[in-house]
């Protein structure tokens, strides 16, 4: 893998558009690419022409399948009314709560009672 050279590293980090051109142009020439102002140019030139001279009459119909399946409609209630429970379990204030007091209905039994019942 190429690793930028310091120069390309400086020119990402220029904010003048000269100083960004020199140095590609410098880069360019270091790694033994030739191109004059003149031949870049040309090229650019073709490249305008050939994207403004481009007839979309040749291009071939290609069939296009969906690969996304939407949800279907039972899916979409289920997951609304998961978000619904969701939202009802964040949103919940406790604060709003009643206080009660727990009262023992099935106490348990004392020792004497447990002595009379070994007794009988």
């Amino acid at each position: 893998m190429h690793r930028p050279s310091s120069a390309v590293t400086l020119c990402m980090n220029s904010s003048s558009p000269v100083t960004v051109v020199m140095t590609i142009f410098c880069c360019m020439a270091l790694h033994g690419v030739v191109v004059s102002d003149v031949e870049a140019e040309k090229q650019a030139i073709a490249h305008l022409q050939a994207v403004e001279g481009f007839n979309a009459a040749n291009l071939k119909h290609a069939n296009t399948q969906e690969k996304v399946v939407l949800p279907a409609k039972e899916d979409i209630v289920a997951e609304k009314g998961q978000q619904a429970l969701r939202q009802g379990i964040e949103g919940f204030n406790p604060s709003a709560l009643k206080r009660t007091e727990t009262q023992e209905k099935n106490k348990l039994p004392t020792k004497e009672e447990i002595e009379q019942e070994k007794k009988a």
